[in-house]
C-alpha cells in the first residue's frame, strides 16, 4: 500500500499544507478525493469523455487510471548514443556525402 499526500500552497505564508491524505493499494484507491482541474487542454477532455462513455466508465475513473498509469511509467533517457544507423536503401550509400556538400554549397 502506498501513501499520496496532496498538498495544497497558502498564498499568506507561502508554504505548502497537507489537504488530504489518499491511501491506495494494488486493488484500487481506498480513498476518493473531489477536485477541480484548471487550464486542462480541451482536446484532452473531449478524449477523456469518450474514453468514459467507450468503456462505460466514469469519467474520474478514467482520470484515476491514466495518471496511475502515467506515474508507473518508466522515464526513457533520451541520447543521441541510443540512435541505431539504419540503410535507406541502394542508391544511398554516399548519402552523408552528399549532404555535407549541399550544406557546405554557399560556404
Amino acid at each position: 500500500m502506498a501513501n499520496v499526500l496532496l498538498t495544497k500552497k497558502d498564498d499568506k505564508t507561502n508554504r505548502y499544507n497537507n489537504i488530504y491524505k489518499l491511501n491506495h493499494n494494488e486493488s484500487g484507491v481506498v480513498g476518493v478525493v473531489n477536485v477541480f482541474i484548471k487550464n486542462m487542454d480541451a482536446n484532452a477532455y473531449k478524449t477523456a469523455k469518450m474514453l468514459a462513455v467507450k468503456e462505460d466508465k466514469r469519467i474520474g475513473e478514467i482520470f484515476s487510471e491514466s495518471i496511475m498509469l502515467l506515474a508507473r511509467k518508466p522515464k526513457l533517457k533520451r541520447s543521441l548514443n541510443n540512435i541505431k544507423p539504419f540503410d535507406f536503401g541502394p542508391g544511398t550509400e554516399d548519402l552523408s556525402q552528399r549532404i555535407d556538400e549541399i550544406m557546405m554549397e554557399d560556404y
